[in-house]
């Protein structure tokens, strides 16, 4: 039983130390390859005075091209509420949209073209998890036109959601040897990485945590093991 705690202790640990590992040459790639093209627009200062060009974005991406023979589920029901925000760091949220609300995902059904700002197209701000974006329309017709603040996180549950219910979104992330929460994070960074191909702006978003919540409780459950393992010896003693 000792045994099998200093081993499970063990697992979790070379565990957290892959991961960071990953996550660190990750970000110093990140760094090393991003090449500032300087003459591209400024993006960054933009950002600084709230003045966002939407279209000097969107030049950057080509025409509207729809999915021939193929038909995405394009309308669905938000898995959390999503809370638009005029600042971040504002305590009252200027748009809601309450969970169970039908939502289109993309503004051009059928479509997996990105439209600059637009729900999962959202920009990157200059604060990692927050991102600017225009809100997505519901069902009944409800838009906002308001270039808001919204949390990352909240617009992952919507693309794991949507995912979830188009099986092609997962087989086109397999074909680009991406797991499903890969995909589900290369949907919702889609400018972040345009913006940083070229040249224009490396997105805080694009760098993986090097120290994520998964290594918390993975950290909490070695030192459990190890904790067991030392009483359990103890005990024998």
């Amino acid at each position: 039983m000792k045994i099998l705690f200093y081993i499970i202790t063990l697992t979790l640990l070379l565990v957290i130390v892959v991961n960071t590992v990953i996550a660190l040459a990750h970000n110093h790639n990140l760094v090393k390859n991003y090449t500032h093209h300087p003459e591209a627009y400024d993006y960054k200062e933009a950002i600084i005075d709230g003045s966002i060009n939407v279209k000097e974005v969107e030049k950057l991406f080509p025409s509207i091209e729809t999915l021939p023979g193929y038909n995405l589920t394009n309308v669905i029901s938000t898995p959390v509420t999503i809370r638009y925000y005029y600042a971040i760091g504002d305590l009252s949220p200027a748009y809601v949209i309450n969970k169970g609300k039908r939502i289109h995902v993309r503004k051009t059904s059928n479509s997996l073209s990105v439209k600059v700002g637009y729900g999962l197209d959202s920009m990157p701000s200059d604060i990692a998890g927050w991102r600017i974006a225009y809100p997505f329309t519901t069902d009944t017709g409800s838009i906002s036109n308001e270039l808001l603040y919204v949390k990352m996180d909240e617009l992952f549950d919507v693309a794991r959601s949507w995912v979830n219910t188009n099986k092609y979104l997962v087989q086109q992330g397999q074909q680009m040897r991406l797991t499903k929460n890969k995909t589900i994070r290369r949907l919702t960074l889609l400018v972040d990485h345009r913006l940083y191909d070229s040249g224009v702006y490396l997105s805080p978003d694009l760098f993986i945590p090097v120290f994520p919540v998964s290594s918390l409780i993975l950290t909490a459950l070695a030192i459990l093991a190890a904790g067991t393992w030392v009483f359990l010896r103890a005990a024998k003693k």
